[in-house]
């Protein structure tokens, strides 16, 4: 736990497309692609300040669902993020991220729900990374190695979808 550091959740958006193939009324196994926006932000005393930090991500979604009723469906399945860009910001300008190295996989679990409504969809679903996004070594002030840190994405998205 390190007191100079306060990391920040931060809102962005995402946009794709899904097919899905139904193997009954109720299970269906489908495959998403999407771009998705990720970040964070963080107080950090020694940089002087917030630094918003910002990821743009092509995201493979393969997925298996369950519909108990005909109105809502619960889904579960994984997330394979491909690293597009990555910024940060001055809280003007949006500049390249050279400060650290981000991995360019992102890996991840996803469990959500689809609520249906005639061609209608309101989805919501929770993603865990399971392999860091970006690791920073800590040093004290004489240089000497404290360990690693590593930061995993973790998202909450909301969406509204049309179903043809």
């Amino acid at each position: 736990d390190n007191p100079d550091f306060d990391a920040q959740t931060g809102l962005r958006f995402f946009a794709g497309a899904q097919a899905q193939y139904w193997l009954s009324g109720q299970m269906a196994v489908g495959l998403g692609a999407q771009y998705s926006g990720k970040g964070h932000g963080s107080h950090d005393d020694r940089a002087q300040g917030y630094l918003p930090v910002r990821y743009d991500y092509l995201d493979f979604q393969p997925t298996f669902e369950f519909k108990p009723w005909p109105f809502l469906g619960l889904f579960a399945g994984f997330n394979v993020g491909v690293l597009l860009s990555d910024y940060y910001t001055n809280g003007e300008d949006w500049f390249d991220l050279e400060v650290t190295d981000p991995e360019s996989l992102d890996f991840g679990g996803l469990i959500g729900a689809r609520v249906y409504w005639k061609n209608l969809y309101f989805k919501a679903h929770f993603n865990q990374g399971i392999t860091p996004v970006e690791r920073v070594t800590l040093t004290d002030e004489n240089g000497q190695n404290l360990g690693e840190s590593k930061s995993f994405n973790q998202t909450v998205q909301i969406g509204l979808g049309y179903l043809i």
